[in-house]
């Protein structure tokens, strides 16, 4: 399995990190957990590099990891089965494959990003498509990315799959402990709409929360306006306790068509709490507006001071949708049942191919 992040090997489980971020010795990685009983055997390839300048020509400059891919080329006939998340993990491979004809092992990607970020550049396009030939399937968390397969891969269709994204929900569950404090909290380091959200707090009216920004310690240029603090990335476990304690969430988002925000705003649900998110693609199989989160339009701070005033002034309401949030995760949305979706769209898509 190749994925897009770094993974530390140890043989306790660390404290400080969440289950992707790690590989214990002996144990399940991951969502492969909740599969004990299929005995599957994972090889964990994370995108580090030997080089730090390699790794951020790889990050920043080429977008998509070589050196993971090229280090398990020789011993690729060794395997059962390659599992890519995420095309960045996933194209090299697949165009080496595709060019010299070669179809096994079976090669999945679990396609967060619409392959290549939903673009539709003729030439971009066409090395996809050359490169998807030696795929044998995707799994997707977003139902309409299959708008963006249909148009430019529909080769693709018949054998992808939608699978619903789920966080684990043993490990993010309310802390009744921690007590409510009066402050709005917003998550994130990356593809976030900061401007939208700073624009909606100060639209505010009357007596207001703090807005706590955290994962960015420099959300804007310049000084932050009065009431609003901003922190750097901190640990999950942090994160949680900050999570627990604030009378709602927001997760601001530019709208872009892929997977976005689903592992933040459904750790805050699976928290029970009321997520206010950009109406995106990425969330709309996520979230029962008015019933277990709050959508606005992506961009619109007026729409979004709106809301977040609303839950100000209503925190009984706020109360309910998070609880609602809950159910929402215990019955649909987890890693349980995210993890058998997976592993029954890998058995189907292999024998298709077949």
């Amino acid at each position: 399995m190749l994925v897009g992040w770094k993974v530390r090997s140890c043989v306790i489980p660390p404290w400080d990190l969440q289950p992707p971020d790690y590989n214990c010795e002996g144990q399940p990685y991951w969502f492969f957990r909740h599969l004990s009983e299929e005995n599957i055997k994972i090889d964990v390839v994370d995108n580090g590099c030997p080089s730090k300048l390699w790794e951020q020509l790889e990050k920043k400059r080429f977008r998509f990891y070589i050196w993971q891919s090229l280090k398990k080329l020789p011993a690729l006939r060794n395997y059962d089965l390659i599992l890519s998340h995420g095309a960045q993990s996933a194209i090299l491979l697949a165009f080496l494959r595709s060019l010299i004809g070669v179809k096994l092992p079976p090669h999945i990607i679990i396609d967060i990003g619409a392959l290549n970020g939903g673009r539709d550049r003729k030439s971009e396009v066409a090395l996809f498509r050359f490169a998807m030939e030696s795929v044998a399937g995707l799994v997707y968390h977003v139902k309409q990315q299959e708008i963006h397969y249909q148009r430019y891969f529909p080769g693709l269709l018949t054998k992808s799959r939608f699978v619903a994204y789920g966080p684990d929900i043993d490990l993010f569950a309310p802390l009744p402990d921690v007590p409510i404090e009066d402050y709005i909290l917003s998550v994130g380091y990356a593809k976030r709409d900061w401007s939208t959200l700073i624009s909606a707090y100060k639209g505010l009216r009357g007596r207001k929360p703090r807005l706590m920004i955290l994962g960015d310690s420099n959300p804007i240029s310049g000084p932050l306006p009065e009431g609003i603090s901003a922190m750097g990335r901190v640990s999950f476990r942090v994160m949680m306790q900050h999570i627990a304690a604030a009378r709602f969430i927001v997760v601001p988002l530019p709208y872009i068509p892929y997977a976005v925000g689903q592992m933040t705003v459904l750790q805050s649900m699976a928290m029970g709490k009321a997520v206010i998110a950009s109406r995106l693609p990425s969330l709309l199989n996520y979230i029962n507006d008015g019933r277990d989160g709050v959508f606005y339009t992506p961009g619109n701070f007026r729409e979004l001071s709106e809301k977040m005033q609303y839950l100000i002034e209503n925190s009984i309401i706020a109360k309910s949708i998070g609880e609602n949030a809950r159910l929402a995760t215990e019955s649909k949305f987890n890693e349980r049942l995210m993890a058998k979706g997976i592993w029954d769209s890998i058995l189907e898509i292999v024998t298709l191919s077949n």
